[in-house]
């Protein structure tokens, strides 16, 4: 989600609060000697970061896997300083009749992963980061190796991008 660009002005949207419940649209003189719009995707005005857009999630369905149709469900948004940009990237795998949604976090902070399950896609219980900043893109392995959870995940350090993928254990 981004807010409507007007010529000549660069708007962004974030959550302002910690709870993630008011939005706060920033918008910014093109010419503003403060800003720093190198990069499209994540800006610095005044000396703080922001990212361009404010993602969430939504549940959509697909039987071809070309066209999807909006489950009518309340989009997954953020609700914590660290998913003030928020929550994309998800990643589903179900483990014995749950639903385990991991999604990269984003925030001034950086990037971490959350973990969120659901056993009917109507009810979520957040279980909070499960790999701290900076780490995105992580993926549980569909079952148990052991008595483990396994998964894979991406540190990507103090910008986007890095090469890297790791594997975590519980």
């Amino acid at each position: 989600e981004r807010p409507r660009q007007r010529k000549g002005v660069l708007s962004l949207s974030y959550y302002q609060d910690d709870e993630c419940e008011k939005i706060t649209i920033l918008d910014i003189d093109l010419d503003d000697p403060d800003l720093n719009a190198d990069d499209p995707r994540i800006i610095t005005f005044k000396g703080e970061t922001y990212l361009t857009t404010l993602s969430h999630l939504r549940l959509v369905s697909s039987t071809d896997g070309v066209h999807f149709t909006d489950a009518g469900m309340p989009p997954i948004t953020g609700n914590s300083s660290i998913e003030q940009f928020g929550i994309e990237d998800c990643r589903v795998v179900e483990l014995d009749g749950t639903y385990y949604l991991t999604f990269t976090a984003a925030g001034r902070d950086g990037y971490g992963v959350g973990l969120i399950s659901t056993r009917d896609w109507q009810n979520y219980e957040r279980h909070g980061l499960i790999l701290p900043t900076p780490n995105k893109d992580c993926s549980l392995f569909p079952k148990k190796i052991g008595k483990n959870y396994y998964c894979l995940h991406r540190p990507t350090g103090t910008s986007i991008g890095g090469n890297y993928i790791w594997m975590g254990q519980s």
